[in-house]
């Protein structure tokens, strides 16, 4: 038996290891849990200038979420504003929120038919001032089994209430850490680089109206994929190792 022949015999050999693998879908799991941008109660002035939010995933279920707001109030009056900050499916209850580094008191009421609970809060801002506004909580992430072997993990962040504001954001910076050890591939549609512990993943816009949410999704290998990592190719030498004995013993 020549090189070639041996060559077509391992191919068929490894295909058909492969397709001994399931390759079912899992059932999904719940819509994870969502931040968004604040929006206000009614038309106003006050430009949202900058918006910069960073999720933080060192645990396979659960995103540290930091946002900072810059609200620019362009009139020679001082403006208050009440403001709502939307969530998905429930508001966190580690939700904190800051009005330039000074602790702001909120309350849970329904923002809308389309993004409900939210927490309402006060603002004031003087005339030709910017005011930086700052939140941090923690959501729930949803894990989907995927193909048997990997996990699908997904962080939607609601940025398309940034239109109920006066004009565009000038600067919206969206950042996703996600420690390596929960990472496999993925974070398409992202600017994507590393550090010893994280996989970062960023957007930036500029000038931006906002025209839907940002949706960061990844995947990683879980222990069964590991396994067939492993077992796969021991499988494909041992089977090729026997393949050429009994080809040797015929040929003898």
């Amino acid at each position: 038996m020549g090189p070639l022949y041996m060559k077509k015999l391992s191919l068929v050999v490894l295909l058909l290891c492969l397709l001994s693998i399931p390759l079912a879908h899992g059932n999904p799991e719940p819509i994870p849990d969502t931040g968004g941008t604040p929006a206000v109660d009614g038309d106003t002035p006050v430009i949202l200038q900058y918006e910069n939010v960073t999720y933080v995933v060192d645990e396979a279920h659960r995103a540290n979420v930091t946002a900072v707001y810059h609200l620019t109030n362009p009139t020679d009056m001082e403006l208050n504003l009440s403001i709502m900050l939307p969530f998905g499916e429930r508001m966190p209850d580690d939700l904190r929120i800051w009005q330039d580094n000074i602790s702001v008191k909120h309350t849970r009421i329904s923002f809308n038919h389309s993004f409900s609970p939210a927490a309402r809060f006060s603002c004031r801002i003087p005339a030709n001032h910017t005011s930086e506004i700052s939140a941090a909580y923690s959501l729930w992430i949803a894990e989907n089994l995927h193909r048997v072997v990997m996990y699908r993990y997904e962080c939607t962040y609601i940025a398309e209430t940034g239109r109920h504001w006066n004009g565009s954001i000038d600067e919206a910076r969206y950042t996703f850490r996600v420690a390596k050890d929960l990472y496999s591939h993925g974070l398409s549609g992202f600017n994507v680089t590393e550090t010893p512990r994280y996989m970062v993943a960023r957007a930036i816009f500029h000038n931006w109206t906002t025209d839907g949410d940002i949706v960061a999704s990844w995947y990683n290998v879980n222990a069964y994929g590991t396994a067939l990592l492993i077992v796969v190719p021991v499988g494909l030498v041992v089977a090729a190792v026997l393949v050429i004995r009994a080809v040797r013993r015929k040929i003898k």
